[in-house]
């Protein structure tokens, strides 16, 4: 929880692009450009808890309001240079395919968790999109701190197709990325209602149920 989370490359062209219009872009436009990217999403939720104002007396659980708390400029000056995950697996090639595949995944999830949402007429679609898009980011950040060790998990996987997901997790690493993906959550101080949606020991809930499947389906 202590590292630097790198973004996407297209991230940091974007938003030197949106930066050049800075007084006809929305707090929406930014919000939009951010979901195209977990972990820059993650960045700006974690950087509102851990500079949340004493008389903030309500969580912040979308990315449009965590702008619209933050202003245009500030958030271009916080979050306008920012590492890139190009940069970080400039010599693990593999590595960066692998975390590529995941983010992807991620943004199908995030995309069929707001059409659910719709359908379901759900009080907030960002929050679930929000959650949904999180849902890998421990598994993002091991393709990005710990490359070998989620390469072997890839290769002790091809080796046995049975094989479960947490088994191999857990014969490579020790532990399931699952449970890390919690432990993180609550280091990260992320709104207590995106760790609800996030987790899937409360599916008996309906909207986490819609986050749920909508993982599931981008995974399969």
């Amino acid at each position: 929880s202590s590292r630097e989370i790198p973004v996407l490359r297209r991230s940091m062209r974007s938003l030197a692009e949106l930066q050049q219009n800075e007084d006809r872009v929305s707090g929406r436009i930014l919000a939009a450009d951010v979901l195209q990217d977990p972990m820059l999403a993650l960045r700006v939720l974690v950087h509102l808890e851990a500079h949340r104002h004493q008389r903030q007396n309500h969580d912040i659980t979308t990315v449009d309001r965590a702008i619209m708390m933050m202003g245009i400029s500030p958030f271009f000056k916080k979050f306008g240079d920012l590492p890139t995950v190009e940069e970080t697996l400039s010599h693990h090639p593999r590595a960066l395919v692998g975390l590529l595949k995941v983010v992807g995944r991620a943004k199908h999830a995030a995309r069929w968790a707001r059409e659910f949402a719709t359908l379901r007429h759900d009080i907030d679609l960002d929050e679930v999109t929000v959650a949904a898009l999180l849902h890998e980011a421990a598994e993002i950040l091991f393709w990005c701190f710990a490359p070998e060790c989620m390469q072997k998990i890839m290769a002790l996987r091809a080796q046995n197709p049975s094989m479960r997901s947490a088994s191999a997790q857990e014969a490579i690493l020790g532990v399931s990325i699952r449970d890390v993906q919690a432990a993180l959550v609550q280091a990260w101080h992320l709104p207590q209602l995106l760790v609800t949606l996030m987790n899937e020991e409360n599916a008996e809930q309906p909207r986490v149920r819609n986050v749920i499947l909508a993982c599931d389906m981008a995974r399969h």
